[in-house]
């Protein structure tokens, strides 16, 4: 990935990756790869507002997060998904699969990039929900009538 991103103009924005196995590496190559750039910067740790207020702003998110696949539908956001790491969850159609390679990478981003793509993701809806969960939750328990029968546990007789 970072060779296709090398191959690529403008500013590159990272997240920190979850800490699971070679992580620690990943991040040395990252802090590595934008001391190298001009148009670069490394986030460790991002508040919600501030994550999604950096997703309004993007081009394309390029990267195998589960971000990229449950909140970038939101902002209709091309998304090029590298790698096989999501592979089986449900998407929406801003998603784009690249194999971890460079040309399939750089071809992905090149048609997330395009303005045919980006026309065609006007109006779509994320799979996951528009962020209002917990108020249609509230809305169902305070409005439910709940009978004793529901509130009692059943037993094994």
């Amino acid at each position: 990935m970072f060779f296709a991103l090398e191959a690529l103009s403008g500013q590159i924005l990272f997240c920190y990756p979850n800490a699971d196995a070679g992580s620690r590496s990943l991040i040395e190559r990252t802090k590595s790869f934008v001391a190298r750039r001009k148009h670069g910067q490394v986030f460790t740790n991002l508040d919600a507002l501030t994550y999604w207020s950096l997703l309004r702003q993007m081009d394309v998110l390029v990267g195998n997060s589960s971000s990229g696949i449950m909140e970038t539908a939101s902002f209709a956001l091309p998304t090029v998904n590298v790698g096989f790491r999501q592979q089986g969850r449900e998407r929406a159609r801003n998603v784009l699969d690249a194999a971890a390679v460079v040309d399939s990478i750089l071809k992905a981003v090149a048609t997330a990039r395009s303005r045919e793509f980006r026309d065609s993701l006007i109006g779509m809806t994320n799979p996951y929900g528009e962020g209002f969960a917990s108020e249609k939750i509230v809305q169902v328990l305070t409005t439910v009538p709940l009978s004793q029968e529901l509130l009692m546990k059943r037993g094994a007789s």
